[in-house]
């Protein structure tokens, strides 16, 4: 009896923290480099990001800008999206939506992740995780990425 106590104890504990951890990001690949230029390292890789609350279940993908310099830097890009094959920002005049702008200190890096909705140029939706509707992205650009440093 207490043999069996001892096993259901440690099963719900492994299935309790197995479910703490699905609702957290997940990480489905690590870190890969996609651009290096003027000292400016941006890496990408995709997470999984599950609101079981509210039954919404994402995939992203996410970029972490890396200043390898002594120097500040200001970095500016457009991020062109491809989803099922067709481009949906291609052509279209730089705007607020497209387009970004992001300062980074002397060694300092910054990333984005499933909680901060306010680094969207550092996250691109690709898809709901949960459902097999709705456009998945195919393809991704920075376009016109540019460094410059502060004097």
């Amino acid at each position: 009896m207490i043999k069996l106590m001892i096993a259901m104890t440690l099963g719900l504990t492994f299935f309790i923290n197995q479910l703490s951890t699905a609702q957290n990001t997940n990480d489905v690949d690590s870190w890969k480099l996609y651009k290096e230029i003027s000292g400016l390292q941006v890496f990408s890789k995709e997470i999984n990001c599950n609101d079981n609350q509210n039954g919404i279940h994402q995939k992203f993908i996410i970029f972490q800008f890396v200043n390898s310099t002594s120097e500040k830097m200001t970095i500016n890009w457009q991020k062109e999206t491809w989803y099922d094959g067709k481009c949906t920002t291609c052509g279209k005049p730089a705007s607020t939506e497209n387009t970004y702008i992001l300062t980074l200190a002397p060694g300092e890096s910054t990333e984005a992740s499933c909680d901060n909705t306010s680094m969207g140029g550092l996250k691109i939706f690709s898809n709901f995780l949960n459902t097999v509707k709705g456009s998945h992205l195919t393809q991704f650009e920075f376009k016109n990425l540019s460094v410059s440093f502060e004097q």
